[in-house]
C-alpha cells in the first residue's frame, strides 16, 4: 500500500449545518466562487445524516465511522444512572476508537479546531482546540493544555461559539457582527496554525452557518411568495456577507495547502424551514399515557411564565456579570441540576410513556428494570405499549394543512444496530420531515408557532459532501454518500488500514483511477473489541453542567 510510506496531506473543513439548498443559490448569484470552483474541479453531492439527524451523535458518527447505536450516542445528553433526568454527554461517553486516535497511533500528525464533540480534549498526535459541549475556555480545553495561553497570548481571549438564543429580534445586526469577529479569528488561527505546525491532517469546523440558519432561515431562504421588507432585505444582505466571509477563508485555506494535498467539505446534517413545534408530552397527557404531579407541574409552569422575563434582563442588563452569578446560584443547587428538569414533575406510577429530549425526536416507554418508576413490563407488555404509541402517531394532523403531522415513524431495531441500540429510544419520528420539531416541555398546549425562540430553520437529513485535490476525480456529483463513511475514506486518504468494525465504507467512487489502483482498501481487525475502548463517564462539575445547560439553551436545543 504506497500511501503508508508517502508525505499525504488531507485539509477537512467542516460547516456546521451546511446545505445545498443555501449554497447552491448563492453560487448561481457568483457570491461563493471559492466553492463554486471546487464542486466544478472536484466531486461533490449530499451527505446523508444520522437518523434523526443530530448535531452531537452526528459529529460522533464522522469521527468513529459508525452509526449511534456502534458508538453509543443519541442525543447531546443521556440518561443519569438511576435517575430520569438527563446528563450532557461528552467526548469520554463516546464507546469507539475516533479517527482523532487512529490516526496519532499510526503516526499522523493531527491539527484540529472546533470540532464539536471533542471536550475534554483527547490526547493527540499534534494539538486539539476542542469545540461545541465545550464549557469555556475557563475549562481546559487544549491539548496540550499550555496550547491555550500561545492562542490567547497571541489571539485575545478565543471565542468558542455563538449563542443566538443570547440575541433578539432587535439585535440582530449584532449578533451577525458578533459572528464575523468570531469567524475573522478563527480564520487568523487557522492560517497560523496550517503555515507554522507540521501537520498530515488538518481539520476547522465552522459553526456561524448552523447558528444563522436556526435564527434567520426566514431571511436566508424565503418562502414562496414571502416579500422582504427593506430592512429584512438589508439583513440578508448582511447574511450573504457572511456566507462570502467563509468562502473566501475556504479560498485561503486552499491556497495555504500544497498540490499534493487533499480537501474535503462537509457537513453533520443539512438544513430547512421550521414551521412549528409539537408539543408531544402535552400529546402524550392527552391521550392518558402520561400523568404529572398536580402539585410540582404547578410549581413549574409558574417558574416556566417568569422565566422569560429574567431572560431578557439577563440579555439587556449585564449579560457576562448576571450568567456567572446565576450559574454560580445553579451550581449550588444540586436539585437544579440536569437538563429537562420538568421529568421531576410526572407521576411514574401512572406514566406508560415519555418524550425526554427536543433533539432526539424519541419517545420512552416506563420500562419496569429500565427506568426507576417503570410500570410497564419488559417483553410482550414493552413491544404492545409501543404498538399503542405508534398507532397513535399516525392520526396526528398539521393544524394548518389537516395532513398527518407525523411523517415516520421507527422502532429503535429498525434503524440502530450495534451493542449500544438499547440505549435509543424506543421509538423515533420525523414531524413532516423536519418541519415540525417535538418540544417536551410540559405546555398547556399542543402546537407552538415558530418566533426568535423556536428559531424558523432547523435539521434535515442531507448535509453536504465536497472532495478537490490531485487524488479526487474531476466534476463528479455522487448521490449516495452517508456521514459513516467519511471515517473509512479518510483512513484509506492518508494511507492508514481501516478498522473492520468501522459501519461506514470507503467512498472508493471519489478516488481518480491513479489511486484507486495503486491504493487498494487495507483493513485491520479491532483489537479487544468494543468495550475494550470503554472510556469513563461524568467528567463535568456541577459548574460546568450548569455553563453546558446554558449553553445548550443559548442555541435553541434545550
Amino acid at each position: 500500500m504506497k500511501t503508508q510510506t508517502e508525505n499525504r496531506k488531507l485539509v477537512v473543513i467542516g460547516l456546521d449545518g451546511g446545505s445545498f439548498s443555501v449554497i447552491d443559490p448563492l453560487i448561481k448569484e457568483g457570491k461563493l466562487p471559492n466553492i463554486e470552483k471546487l464542486i466544478k474541479e472536484g466531486v461533490s453531492g449530499p451527505l446523508l445524516s444520522t437518523m434523526p439527524p443530530v448535531t452531537g451523535p452526528a459529529w460522533v458518527s464522522f469521527m468513529t465511522g459508525k452509526s449511534p447505536g456502534a458508538h453509543g450516542l443519541f442525543d447531546f445528553v443521556r440518561p443519569a444512572a438511576n435517575d430520569y433526568r438527563r446528563q450532557i454527554v461528552n467526548y469520554n461517553d463516546i464507546k469507539s476508537e475516533t479517527l482523532w486516535s487512529i490516526l496519532s497511533k499510526n503516526g499522523k500528525r493531527l491539527g484540529i479546531i472546533n470540532v464539536p464533540m471533542t471536550y475534554p480534549p483527547p490526547k493527540v498526535n499534534g494539538f486539539l482546540i476542542s469545540g461545541m459541549l465545550t464549557p469555556g475556555i475557563e475549562s481546559e480545553y487544549t491539548y496540550p493544555p499550555s496550547l491555550a495561553q500561545e492562542l490567547e497570548k497571541k489571539f485575545g481571549r478565543y471565542t468558542l461559539d455563538i449563542w443566538w438564543q443570547h440575541y433578539g429580534p432587535d439585535t440582530i445586526r449584532t449578533f451577525l457582527q458578533d459572528l464575523m469577529v468570531c469567524t475573522d479569528k478563527r480564520r487568523e488561527v487557522i492560517l497560523h496554525f496550517m503555515q507554522n505546525r507540521n501537520w498530515d491532517f488538518f481539520m476547522a469546523v465552522f459553526i456561524g452557518t448552523d447558528r444563522i440558519q436556526h435564527a434567520l432561515w426566514n431571511f436566508l431562504v424565503p418562502t414562496d411568495g414571502q416579500k422582504l421588507s427593506k430592512i429584512e432585505i438589508e439583513i440578508r444582505e448582511l447574511i450573504i456577507q457572511y456566507y462570502k466571509k467563509v468562502d473566501d477563508i475556504i479560498g485561503s485555506i486552499v491556497d495555504a495547502i500544497d498540490e499534493k494535498a487533499n480537501l474535503m467539505i462537509m457537513s453533520d446534517h443539512g438544513f430547512g424551514p421550521l414551521k412549528g413545534k409539537f408539543c408531544i408530552n402535552r400529546w402524550l397527557e392527552e391521550s392518558g399515557l402520561l400523568t404529572y404531579d398536580p402539585t410540582k407541574i404547578k410549581k413549574f409552569r409558574l417558574k416556566a411564565k417568569i422565566g422569560p422575563f429574567l431572560r431578557q434582563i439577563v440579555r439587556k442588563a449585564d449579560p457576562l456579570n448576571l450568567r456567572k452569578k446565576l450559574t454560580a446560584r445553579i451550581s449550588k443547587n444540586p436539585e437544579r441540576m440536569g437538563a429537562y428538569s420538568f421529568l421531576n414533575c410526572i407521576d411514574w406510577s401512572k406514566t406508560m410513556a415519555y418524550a425526554a429530549s427536543n433533539t432526539e425526536q424519541g419517545i420512552y416507554i416506563n420500562l419496569a428494570g429500565r427506568e426507576p418508576g417503570g410500570i410497564v413490563k419488559p417483553g410482550k407488555d414493552w413491544d404492545e405499549a409501543r404498538d399503542v404509541v405508534i398507532n397513535r402517531l399516525k392520526y396526528i394532523r398539521d393544524p394548518q394543512t389537516n395532513e398527518k403531522l407525523v411523517s415516520r415513524i421507527y422502532k429503535r431495531e429498525d434503524i440502530y444496530s450495534g451493542p449500544y441500540v438499547n440505549n435509543a429510544p424506543d421509538i423515533i419520528f420525523f414531524l413532516k420531515e423536519g418541519e415540525y420539531l417535538a418540544n417536551v416541555q410540559p405546555m398547556n398546549y399542543l402546537f407552538e408557532k415558530i418566533s426568535w425562540k423556536t428559531g424558523t430553520g432547523t435539521h434535515r437529513m442531507d448535509g453536504i459532501f465536497v472532495g478537490y485535490g490531485k487524488d479526487i476525480k474531476a466534476g463528479l456529483h455522487i448521490g449516495d454518500a452517508k456521514i459513516i463513511d467519511l471515517a473509512p475514506t479518510i483512513l484509506n486518504l492518508m494511507g492508514v488500514r481501516i478498522p473492520d468494525d468501522m459501519d461506514g465504507n470507503v467512498m472508493t467512487q471519489i478516488f481518480a483511477d491513479e489511486f484507486l489502483n495503486d491504493n487498494p482498501s487495507q483493513y485491520v481487525k479491532r483489537p479487544g473489541g468494543v468495550s475494550f475502548y470503554q472510556q469513563k463517564n461524568g467528567i463535568y462539575s456541577d459548574k460546568e453542567s450548569a455553563e453546558l445547560e446554558a449553553q445548550l439553551k443559548g442555541l435553541g436545543y434545550l
